[in-house]
């Protein structure tokens, strides 16, 4: 067969291209629109958070002296460089983290055309914009599952490109990738056993390339953890490590579960199964088929094993029409379409090894939110693109409109409504306007109006949500914030109205508080000690839909010059 004629591959159902392209276009804009919607809306509990931690350390604060939190001071070191660059405007923290899932899907989808198979970028583009961007996975404008996906896809297109062409160089960046998104959580980790695994099984390959290849990953990971750990000790917050890490065992160690929660990781993977198993099983007979007298992709690697190496040319696109599948080949020597059949498996291996691991290392956290799900969007869209199906609009609107009208229909709800909105807008704007330079507040999860304000925090506990981390925790965390009161006397503090209702609903509505009695005892008592602390040292200055503002007793005569 000469190297110069394309390769024509006969297909039994083979779509034409305009149909495919606009469904592609539109279940695209579908995805990426449920992630975009949450641009504009008030920002949520986590992304100001982040945003804070950032904020904090820029400044010279560091995380588990001056801010207590269930996160490493590496998020604080790593939101320290967007918060620089960004500053208090929340809806360009929205587009950067829409910008993150479209680098992702970008990367994943060309990796998977280069490595796996042109056929593989159809459902590989569409499956990234849906999950990388599905609602229920989506939190707010920023979150920190979505720095993970962004660094763990570059991880994963350069290790696919290492079990493709063989050449250690993409190692390194795959473990630089790696280190950097555990900056972020460390469970991000998970993709290295995957990238292990695969080495070890690609094969034909002499055991001193796995080696090399290993090693060449393992250097790139210590990299961004030998800088994390050179600034930790630097800025002192690797005195607080200990604390912290203890604070995080608590966490997950005495996190509760029920039987909804039990169910959530089988019900995740039935929903990101469905498009394989519409692709597998409903459409199977769309798998590449040969036409009389055409060898099918089977036998073009098995003649390639016999032709030898670099008489095969790489094939490297595909040009679809109505009826006939055409393959090009450029003609550039190399081990050519031999070595990607033999890298096939391992490819395969990995990202079934990398799909199980994550799901593991949610698992492994305990309190499985929906957002912690996100980061196994990356694995289960590379997976659709192993099966060999000839892309039709059919086939990629019947395995992923289910998954794209579920997001649409979970992205109204999850907006938040203006009446939220304009109560704490309200109560920022209150607290900005009644305080001078130097003055410190607290209410809780104030780490909104800590960056939008240059008010100092009235104590190191910023939200009360801490005290389910365990039965000791409401004791130790409020005395922890009464001694901050007392010393640094901030000038208002703001609690809810009925405080009755604040304890009903977190020891009732909230599983962590609602298995452990004691512990749900433990924060009714604290949450009574601050009321009464507040009650003795503060006066009621406004009541802002239904948040009380509390004015400090003795602020009168340092601030004059402000008036109500």
């Amino acid at each position: 067969m000469p190297n110069d004629e394309p390769l024509k591959l006969r297909s039994t159902r083979i779509s034409h291209d305009r149909p495919l392209l606009w469904v592609t276009i539109a279940l695209v804009t579908c995805g990426l629109a449920c992630r975009a919607v949450l641009i504009g809306q008030p920002v949520n509990s986590d992304s100001a958070m982040f945003v804070y931690m950032g904020k904090l350390v820029s400044q010279g604060g560091r995380m588990g002296v001056d801010l207590v939190d269930n996160k490493l001071p590496s998020v604080g070191l790593l939101m320290s460089a967007p918060y620089r660059l960004i500053g208090p405007h929340w809806w360009a923290y929205g587009l950067l983290g829409l910008a993150m899932s479209i680098a992702a899907m970008l990367l994943l989808t060309r990796a998977a055309g280069r490595c796996i198979g042109p056929a593989a970028r159809w459902p590989v583009l569409i499956a990234a914009a849906v999950w990388l961007n599905f609602t229920p996975a989506v939190f707010g404008q920023f979150q920190l599952e979505t720095v993970v996906v962004f660094f763990t896809s570059i991880a994963a297109a350069a290790t696919l490109e290492l079990l493709t062409r063989r050449d250690w160089r993409d190692g390194p960046l795959a473990g630089l990738a790696i280190g950097t998104a555990m900056w972020a959580k460390p469970t991000a980790g998970a993709i290295l056993p995957a990238i292990v695994l695969a080495i070890v099984l690609v094969r034909d390959w002499q055991w001193r390339r796995r080696v090399y290849a290993i090693a060449a990953v393992a250097v790139g990971v210590m990299i961004p953890l030998a800088i994390c750990g050179v600034l930790l000790f630097a800025t002192g917050m690797a005195d607080a490590l200990p604390a912290t890490l203890s604070q995080l065992r608590d966490y997950s160690a005495n996190s509760s579960a029920d039987a909804i929660d039990l169910a959530k990781p089988l019900v995740v993977l039935g929903l990101l199964m469905l498009p394989v198993l519409m692709l597998g099983i409903v459409f199977r007979r769309d798998r590449f088929a040969p036409s009389p007298g055409t060898p099918d992709f089977g036998e073009l690697s098995r003649a390639g094993e016999s032709w030898g190496e670099g008489s095969v040319p790489k094939l490297k696109r595909f040009k679809i029409s109505s009826r006939t599948l055409t393959l090009h080949s450029p003609g550039v020597p190399g081990e050519g379409q031999t070595q990607a059949a033999r890298s096939t498996g391992a490819i395969a291996i990995f990202i079934l090894a990398w799909l199980a691991m994550e799901l593991l290392a949610v698992v492994s956290q305990r309190r499985m939110y929906a957002y912690h799900f996100l980061v196994l969007a990356p694995p289960a869209a590379l997976l659709v693109g192993l099966l060999p199906r000839v892309p039709s609009a059919r086939s990629m609107l019947f395995a992923f409109g289910p998954a794209v009208a579920m997001a649409l229909t979970f992205a109204v709800p999850l907006m938040i409504s203006p009446g939220q909105a304009t109560r704490q807008s309200n109560v920022i704007g209150y607290l900005k306007t009644h305080t001078a330079a130097g003055d410190s507040a607290w209410m809780d999860d104030d780490a909104r109006l800590l960056v939008e304000s240059d008010l100092q925090p009235g104590t190191r506990v910023p939200l009360i949500f801490l005290f389910a981390n365990s039965d000791q925790t409401p004791a130790r965390l409020s005395r922890q914030m009464l001694e901050d009161f007392t010393a640094r006397q901030p000038r208002y503090i703001v609690l809810q109205r009925d405080q009755a209702k604040v304890i009903d609903l977190y020891a009732n509505h909230m599983i962590e508080m609602v298995k452990f009695p004691a512990r749900s005892a433990a924060f009714a008592e604290a949450i009574r000690n601050i009321q009464h602390y507040v009650e003795e040292n503060y006066r009621q200055q406004t009541n802002i839909d239904g948040l009380v503002i509390w004015r400090r007793n003795d602020s009168d005569r340092a601030t004059a010059n402000l008036s109500d």
